[in-house]
């Protein structure tokens, strides 16, 4: 909504005083790597573009401009032409910290972010609108077992169950995958195929899980397994799939996520977790 208010005035008042501030609101929300979705990046660009003629910025201007944090120098003060970008151990800040930007000779817009990350045992399951649930298992029926290891050639089986509470609109889920593990497609020659989707097989027809039909695109890739659904009626589905181990190791592995492509804040991941894989011998 701000993106489209600011390419509105810059195409309508191009000389309002309020453009510079709508700019830098922008710039603020903007993430280390864009903006939340792809279509709220390309309506920013757009704006930002537009915004950018209206105030008689042009492509290649340059700046002078020195960055401290506490005192200590970020950025030397140097001519940048384009973007810049500069970090620091956040290890090393202690209580309030100051940040301080000198631009010569040039408008300068900047953004400070704070990247965190935790030991993947310590990920807690998060619900805000999806709840998500993997385990891993070995064996069928009543030798049903949830496991956490495995032996180098072992088959385990991944379930996800997604629980959705209301319809979801482009549904994503993105389960990362052992580091010394394949995920096998069954229905293929071959694993680790892109843009295919399993077969409803008539003698088990729920092999693959309960629901996994609404998922109208699903990437076996190298390090993860994709599902995509356009629509996903509010209900709980369960995806079925296996991994292959082969390669000995004591893996973290990442949480598996849902979201809603356009809408993230609707959103919900699992729990971290180890896997280790033995030699077997």
């Amino acid at each position: 909504t701000t993106a489209i208010a600011l390419e509105t005035y810059a195409s309508l008042r191009p000389n309002s005083e309020l453009l510079p501030g709508i700019v830098r609101w922008l710039m603020t929300a903007r993430q280390a790597d864009g903006w939340e979705t792809r279509q709220e990046t390309a309506w920013a660009l757009m704006a930002l573009s537009a915004a950018a003629q209206a105030l008689g910025e042009r492509a290649g201007q340059t700046a002078d401009v020195c960055a401290s944090v506490d005192g200590q120098s970020l950025i030397d003060c140097q001519t940048i032409d384009g973007s810049q970008s500069a970090t620091t151990d956040a290890l090393d800040l202690a209580g309030q910290t100051t940040v301080d930007v000198d631009a010569q000779a040039g408008t300068v817009y900047y953004t400070a972010q704070l990247r965190a990350f935790l030991p993947v045992a310590e990920v807690e399951p998060l619900n805000r609108g999806i709840v998500i649930e993997r385990r891993y298992t070995m064996g069928s029926g009543d030798e049903m077992r949830t496991v956490t290891e495995a032996q180098v050639g072992d088959t385990v089986t991944v379930h996800l169950t997604i629980i959705a509470p209301n319809d979801l609109y482009y549904a994503v889920v993105e389960d990362p995958i052992p580091a010394g593990t394949d995920a096998v497609n069954p229905d293929l020659a071959i694993s680790e195929q892109i843009g295919t989707r399993p077969e409803l097989s008539r003698e088990d027809p729920l092999r693959q899980g309960w629901g996994w039909w609404w998922f109208g695109n699903i990437e076996f890739r190298d390090d993860r397994v994709v599902l995509n659904a356009t629509y996903l009626p509010a209900g709980t589905y369960e995806f079925v799939y296996t991994i292959r181990a082969g390669m000995p190791g004591i893996y973290n592995v990442i949480p598996a996520t849902a979201r809603e492509a356009y809408f993230p804040e609707v959103f919900g991941r699992s729990a971290g977790t180890q896997f280790t894989i033995t030699s077997g011998e």
